[in-house]
């Protein structure tokens, strides 16, 4: 019997159950770092999710273009008989010749437009006191000559003195033919010298049938056309102080006294601008004229007429010249009420035409060729029908513009969701 003190203890392996295939992981944080950045990224989400929501959608606008309504055939102008006509508008300058028109000829006093012009751009008008001149012994000499040829002239001796804006008074309204070469002489130094100035200077404005020789027009050798005389009646009108003087009726002058206009039609609508008359000229007359259209749309006209045969006979020529054709100056209709002028169509698909809220006008003469510009005014992209988007500016013959307000026609639907969220940059 052995003893228990004595025997060895043995330890018995087992071997591992085939069954038993669990492998157990060793412990790490990495998934704590997982976690967060799930975490992170749902917040950043969210976040992108409200701002892409809520951002302000984009401003838009049409395209700025000019609208244009092209000239239509206007009717044939019954032309006085026997002489040389025109008309146009201080604004669109010449409208219509008559025929054969385009000859030059004799304009007699209506010379002194241009020394008016060629003197005060020598000479630029600045006050009643500046540009004194004090008139010489060779500008006594020009009144005496005057006087004995039968031409028109105002009283002058050496010494005498006015400024520059009375003595331009003293040649426009009693046609006074003296006063003319001593402007000219006066502002630059003789007629030869005031001569090509002046030739230049109509050039300038684009003008190739005027012939300057000298300043009054007493010689019958400054020539013009019709269309011509349109433009330089223009340039007239468009001189402040100049157009002052000629739509006066009289005026006192220091030295010279009570003058009186040539001009017989003055008032009633009538301005200017000057007459004219030699016996190798015939009476000759460049007319303003007011034509009212409306309460808030004048046109203002201009006539020529050359070579009639009486003073009475200009003077009635030319205000049935623009009888005649004063109907044809009115109301243009450049685009109706709820005309489509433009289309904005937003970056995700909504649309809407842009419309006038009235019919738009211009005024003027009906046979011209027309404009309109339009401008757009930034629109949120989700607007209603109504909404202002911009306007429509028109010139008319007046010289004065018009504008008038363009509109939505429907409304502009907002994105969906979808776009929003993947057009937030």
């Amino acid at each position: 019997m052995l003893e228990l003190s004595t025997m060895k203890t043995k330890r018995i392996l087992y071997p591992a159950s085939v069954t038993d295939t669990r492998i157990r992981a060793p412990k790490s944080k990495n998934h704590y770092y997982v976690l967060a950045c799930l975490i992170l990224f749902l917040a950043l989400a969210a976040v992108y999710v409200h701002a892409a929501l809520i951002k302000p959608l984009p401003m838009v606008s049409f395209a700025s273009k000019t609208v244009t309504l092209p000239a239509s055939t206007q009717p044939v102008t019954p032309w006085p008989a026997g002489v040389s006509a025109g008309f146009g508008t201080t604004t669109s300058g010449v409208l219509d010749t008559s025929p054969s028109s385009e000859q030059p000829r004799s304009i007699a006093s209506i010379a002194k437009v241009i020394t008016a012009l060629a003197v005060t751009q020598k000479k630029p008008l600045s006050s009643d006191a500046d540009n004194i001149i004090t008139f010489s012994a060779a500008d006594e000499e020009l009144y005496h000559h005057y006087a004995a040829s039968d031409g028109s002239y105002v009283p002058i001796h050496a010494g005498d003195q006015l400024s520059e804006y009375r003595a331009l008074e003293a040649m426009l309204l009693p046609s006074a033919n003296n006063m003319a070469d001593s402007l000219a002489i006066w502002a630059f130094g003789s007629m030869d010298a005031y001569a090509s100035y002046a030739t230049n200077m109509v050039k300038s404005y684009g003008l190739k049938n005027t012939t300057i020789t000298e300043a009054s027009g007493f010689n019958d050798t400054v020539l013009s056309t019709p269309s011509d005389l349109i433009v330089l009646g223009q340039k007239l009108l468009a001189n402040t102080e100049l157009a002052q003087i000629v739509m006066q009726q009289n005026d006192t002058l220091p030295i010279l006294g009570k003058l009186y206009n040539t001009n017989q039609l003055l008032g009633n609508g009538v301005n200017g601008i000057k007459t004219g008359h030699t016996t190798g000229a015939g009476y000759c007359l460049l007319l303003e004229k007011n034509i009212v259209i409306d309460s808030t749309h004048t046109v203002h006209a201009i006539s020529a007429v050359l070579g009639a045969g009486s003073s009475n006979d200009s003077f009635s020529l030319s205000d049935s010249l623009i009888k005649s054709v004063q109907g044809d100056f009115g109301a243009v209709l450049i685009a109706p009420k709820n005309a489509v002028l433009g289309t904005i169509i937003t970056p995700w698909g909504a649309r809407s035409d842009i419309v006038a809220t009235a019919d738009v006008n211009t005024y003027g003469w009906k046979y011209t060729a027309r404009t309109a510009q339009t401008s757009p005014l930034p629109v949120a992209g989700a607007a209603s029908a109504g909404t202002a988007a911009g306007s429509i500016t028109v010139k008319n013959d007046s010289g004065f513009t018009d504008s008038y307000n363009l509109v939505l026609k429907n409304s502009l639907k907002p994105p969906s969701k979808w776009w929003r969220l993947t057009h937030y940059f």
